[in-house]
């Protein structure tokens, strides 16, 4: 199940209350037992301009590994501009739970330029026209060896300050990777 899966960068260590908090919000609630509002509508309304794609996708997990859950999913995550460099300005992901896409992010809310800059080696966040940028060590943690999906968003801004988006959908298999 989804309310089980974490989506927290490997640079960052967790306590149990934050774990808590999570699943708690995860399960469409905040804190203070208020439903959360999907965003991803607002994400899909804006112009695509974000070339996302996941390697390998299909993925299978391996049994502990960074996300320091039972199972973790490794992959690689890469994005690329397609019309015009942009700064990356937030992104995430949404976990498909059998009815609707729920933000996914440990945090409760998105990424943001900062952690986009450090993860995959971008200065400033910038990515330019054309150039390739990835986070080889992207991953979702499970208590279970569950199927599930992730869709990642990328939102950047052009220097006039139109916003574009990028998406792509991680499938995680309910299996273990044969070691070679």
């Amino acid at each position: 199940m989804y309310n089980q899966l974490h989506f927290i960068p490997p640079h960052q260590k967790h306590s149990s209350n934050l774990m808590t908090s999570f699943l708690t919000w995860f399960r469409g609630y905040s804190e203070v037992g208020q439903k959360s509002e999907p965003q991803l509508l607002d994400v899909e309304s804006l112009p695509i301009g974000i070339r996302v794609s996941h390697s390998p996708n299909p993925v299978s997990a391996m049994q502990g590994g960074p996300s320091n859950r039972p199972y973790t999913w490794l992959h690689q995550t890469t994005v690329e501009s397609i019309g015009k460099s942009l700064q990356i300005v937030e992104f995430g992901g949404f976990g498909w739970n059998g009815e609707q896409w729920i933000l996914g992010n440990y945090t409760g809310k998105p990424f943001t330029s900062g952690d986009f800059a450090s993860w995959y080696s971008c200065p400033d966040a910038i990515i330019e026209f054309g150039k390739e940028y990835s986070d080889p060590n992207n991953w979702t943690g499970g208590d279970n060896l569950s199927s599930s999906m992730t869709k990642w968003y990328f939102i950047g801004t052009d220097e006039a300050g139109n916003s574009y988006r990028g998406d792509a959908v991680i499938e995680m298999l309910p299996q273990l990777a044969k070691v070679t």
